[in-house]
């Protein structure tokens, strides 16, 4: 039974190996001041590997540096959603940075949602 996996795991293995080279290079563009290069690379790094929260991080902070807010947001929302601890970054700018506090709102109303559990009666909205 463990040979029925194998392809399934070894693919998995190397969409994961090709997301951190991905996302490799686009911290390598980035530093190098190619950001529309490195903004590909983010992107590509995400198609290999949708559960890469750092790659969503990253590339949340530089749309945020090229005044992309909309985008930003975006991102960082997804980076909570895999990765909630993250949120303690945010809550320091959340009093002074409009957009900051309305992400860790739908931050913490989809937690407070998942906690909860499905709706009385096992219907979904």
């Amino acid at each position: 039974f463990a040979g029925a996996t194998a392809p399934g795991a070894q693919r998995a293995l190397a969409a994961r190996s090709e997301a951190r080279d991905w996302f490799a290079a686009a911290i390598a563009h980035d530093h190098s001041g190619r950001v529309d290069e490195a903004v590909v690379a983010y992107l590509c790094a995400i198609k290999a590997n949708r559960t890469m929260g750092p790659a969503f991080q990253f590339l949340g902070n530089l749309e945020l540096r090229r005044g992309r807010v909309k985008e930003a947001f975006l991102c960082f929302r997804e980076e909570l959603r895999l990765l909630p601890d993250h949120a303690r970054r945010f809550r320091p700018h959340a009093a002074g940075v409009p957009a900051i506090r309305l992400l860790l709102e739908h931050f913490d109303r989809d937690r407070a949602a998942a906690r909860a559990g499905p709706p009385a009666g096992g219907a979904v909205p």
